[in-house]
């Protein structure tokens, strides 16, 4: 699928505790937001599998967030290797991310 719009949080890849819950995925679908990279955890998987929205995580734990408010937008963010460009184009499924600089002819 390919993802016009998409929300990446960088969490360093730790999963103490649970950056994306299912109120926060809602809010991202009423947005009209394609999907959500989190490179930490997530909790609430049988409520987030029930939203209209992809979302790839490390893990899912039942511990949440601490709600700190805090982030950035329209920045360069890198992990696992990769780095993503406000502008990129995101495709995913189950089995993984594809990120272009160009938008790829695929369905």
């Amino acid at each position: 699928m390919a993802v016009v719009g998409f929300l990446l949080v960088d969490g360093g890849g730790s999963v103490r505790r649970a950056l994306v819950d299912a109120e926060l995925a809602r809010l991202a679908t009423q947005n009209e937001w394609e999907g959500l990279v989190i490179y930490g955890a997530v909790r609430q998987v049988d409520d987030l599998e029930e939203l209209d929205i992809g979302i790839q995580a490390i893990a899912a734990i039942p511990v949440g967030a601490a709600g700190e408010g805090i982030g950035e937008s329209d920045v360069r963010v890198n992990f696992g290797g990769v780095t993503f460009f406000s502008g990129d184009h995101l495709y995913a499924d189950n089995t993984g991310i594809i990120l272009s600089e160009d938008p790829l002819d695929i369905e």
